[in-house]
């Protein structure tokens, strides 16, 4: 089974949670930690958004000037146009303060898995006993079917008088 978390912590306490979760933990397979450096698209948007508020106050003079109604009607468009570009950018700014103010830890727990050993002389006993009643079939007894399937047979040479018994019918 498999549990992914997102855990979003301020980041003058990020290295204490990430300490709490080592902690927690009864092992640690991989551990991943990543920055990235946002002051540059956070002056580009700074700069983009002057600009178009800029724009926007031109609109607005051009809105104001006693001209031909077919200007200002163009003005509305491209004003509408600077007004939506101005919200994107201030919305992706809040979205680099947010990022930049909480810091984001994926977390991925996993259940233990079943460890099968397919090596060791048990395993053998086993695998040949398994295949010993696989090819005895149903008219045998259990020992007989043992004795008769040559998967087996290392095992068995040093068998019981028993097993021996009932070969010997």
């Amino acid at each position: 089974m498999t549990i992914n978390l997102v855990v979003r912590v301020p980041a003058a306490q990020f290295n204490q949670v990430m300490e709490e979760i080592r902690a927690a933990t009864m092992r640690v397979i991989q551990e991943k930690i990543t920055g990235q450096d946002v002051t540059e698209e956070f002056i580009d948007l700074e700069a983009r958004i002057k600009n178009q508020k800029a724009l926007e106050t031109q609109f607005l003079e051009i809105m104001k000037a006693p001209e031909k109604s077919r200007t200002r009607w163009k003005s509305r468009g491209q004003l509408a146009d600077v007004r939506t570009e101005i919200e994107k950018l201030a919305g992706r700014k809040r979205f680099l303060e947010n990022q930049a103010s909480l810091s984001t830890i994926n977390v991925t727990l996993q259940s233990p898995a079943q460890i099968i050993n397919e090596a060791g002389f048990w395993y053998s006993i086993r695998s040949a006993f398994s295949d010993g009643v696989d090819c005895g079939g149903s008219d045998r007894s259990l020992p007989d079917s043992v004795c008769h399937c040559p998967a087996s047979a290392p095992y068995f040479h040093r068998a019981p008088d028993w097993i021996g018994y009932q070969v010997r019918y």
